[in-house]
C-alpha cells in the first residue's frame, strides 16, 4: 500500500511539474500579454491541483490535509478574480489591442 501512494504522489507531482513547465515556456513564448496571463491561469489551477493533489496523497488523512485544501480552495478562488481583472485592465488601456485581437458582435459574425 506504501508503494501504491508513493507510486500516485510521483505522478501526480511530475504531471504538475510538467504543466508548469509548459505553462512556463509559454509564458515567454507569447508576446500579447492577454496569451500570457491565460498560460498563468493555467498554471494557477491544472498545477496547483495536481501538486497539492500529490501532497495529500503523500500525506494521507491528518490536519496539515485540510489546511491544504483550504489553500487550493482560496486559490481556485482568488486566481480567476485576479485574472479577471488583469484582463480588464489589459483590454481597456492597449491602444493596439485591434491588431491583437478579432472581435466578433453579439451574434458570432466578424465585424468589419
Amino acid at each position: 500500500m506504501t508503494y501504491l501512494r508513493f507510486g500516485l504522489s510521483a505522478v501526480l507531482m511530475l504531471s504538475g511539474l510538467v504543466v508548469a513547465f509548459i505553462s512556463i515556456l509559454g509564458t515567454y513564448r507569447f508576446r500579447f500579454a492577454l496569451n500570457r496571463m491565460h498560460t498563468a491561469a493555467l498554471m494557477d489551477t491544472l498545477a496547483l491541483m495536481l501538486v497539492m493533489a500529490s501532497l495529500l496523497v503523500a500525506m494521507g488523512l491528518r490536519l496539515a490535509t485540510w489546511k491544504l485544501l483550504l489553500i487550493v480552495a482560496f486559490m481556485w478562488m482568488a486566481s480567476p478574480i485576479a485574472s479577471h481583472l488583469l484582463c480588464l485592465l489589459e483590454v481597456s488601456t492597449d491602444e493596439e489591442l485591434e491588431e491583437h485581437v478579432q472581435f466578433q458582435d453579439r451574434t458570432g459574425e466578424e465585424e468589419d
